[in-house]
């Protein structure tokens, strides 16, 4: 008779469902998840740096990214192996006022990650509250051959010390010149295909040829289905003189599926008739009507107000405290059937 394994415990189907598991939470909603490892890669002078910046700003102080992605507020901790403690002084003090943040600086100290080094940290993490670990570079933080499966295998699996301690990781990478076939946002990310299987969610930023301007694409997400790709620009605000991203819109405006444009033809309508029934309301107040109306995210309602403002479908005027409220335009203000198409 076969001795029994003590040191295996298996799960059953029935007990697996049983248990009472949390959904999937997010420190960024639907871009960068909580206890997991989150990948953002692009070509030298695509705003990498810039963009996790304003991430790691939005998630300390627990603001909206972007205006629009809702976050949970924690700790962050950027260990710098690539620009320097002069170079995020600057680029700090050009995005943000703000002095008192939770967000730390390991810089430049020769980090590298392995089994002790990530030990080390989490222990910082715990004392401090950090509940973010952000990477610039993964080159300089890899002691392996990045083109290698095994070595990225082990790699990984030493960051995931951090994801077990409840501490999401962000990780800056390099893109690969784009091929014959022209950029591919899923596997221009440099170095071996176990990169992307080994990380939970990918993102990929390209810039718009020589503008100020990025396009932001999802191509992996292990949660929820992809991001739809969206535009950013980065530009100095005319009141504060802060730099910034501004959102500028999904990059695709015409869906083909008849169901889709279904779904569009409803979220819209709905938004219009809400902003009719209450004229002069706060983006937070439509967004909450809409969203329990129809059950779709906030996420979805607030990108599609923004959508419609943008095309002049809505109005917007300053209130009090410098709250954005909303009117439909006069040119719908008449119809029916409110906006059918995005096209």
């Amino acid at each position: 008779m076969a001795k029994e394994n003590n040191n295996i415990k298996l799960l059953s189907i029935s007990e697996l469902l049983e248990k009472n598991l949390p959904p999937i939470s997010w420190l960024i909603d639907e871009l960068v998840p909580e206890e997991a490892i989150t990948i953002l890669s692009g070509m030298s002078g695509s705003f990498k740096t810039w963009l996790v910046m304003d991430m790691a700003i939005s998630i300390a102080t627990g603001r909206e990214f972007l205006n629009i992605y809702n976050t949970k507020q924690t700790g962050v901790l950027i260990i710098d192996e690539e620009s320097g403690e002069r170079l995020y002084s600057e680029r700090f003090k050009s995005l943000t006022d703000l002095n008192e943040m939770p967000i730390y600086l390991l810089s430049m100290s020769g980090f590298g990650v392995s089994g002790k080094s990530v030990k080390e940290i989490v222990e910082i993490c715990k004392e401090k509250g950090i509940g973010l670990v952000i990477i610039d570079s993964m080159t300089r933080v890899n002691k392996g051959d990045e083109n290698s499966s095994k070595d990225m295998a082990l790699f990984f699996s030493k960051l995931r010390a951090f994801t077990k301690e409840s501490i999401s990781v962000l990780i800056i990478h390099h893109n690969r010149k784009p091929g014959q076939g022209g950029y591919d946002a899923s596997s221009d990310m440099r170095g071996s295909s176990d990169i992307r299987a080994a990380v939970d969610i990918q993102l990929a930023v390209r810039r718009i040829g020589s503008s100020e301007s990025i396009e932001v694409r999802q191509p992996k997400c292990r949660y929820n289905k992809e991001v739809t790709p969206f535009k950013l620009t980065f530009q100095k605000d005319k009141d504060s003189g802060k730099l910034g991203f501004k959102y500028d819109g999904t990059l695709v405006v015409k869906e083909t599926k008849e169901e889709l444009q279904e779904q569009a033809k409803l979220l819209r309508n709905t938004i219009i008739e809400t902003v009719r029934e209450f004229p002069g309301s706060n983006r937070r107040t439509i967004t909450k009507a809409v969203s329990n109306l129809l059950g779709v995210s906030d996420y979805k309602v607030k990108t599609e107000i923004l959508e419609m403002a943008k095309a002049n479908i809505l109005v917007t005027e300053t209130g009090k405290y410098n709250t954005t409220l909303f009117t439909v335009s006069d040119e719908y203000s008449d119809s029916e059937e409110g906006v059918v198409s995005r096209e």
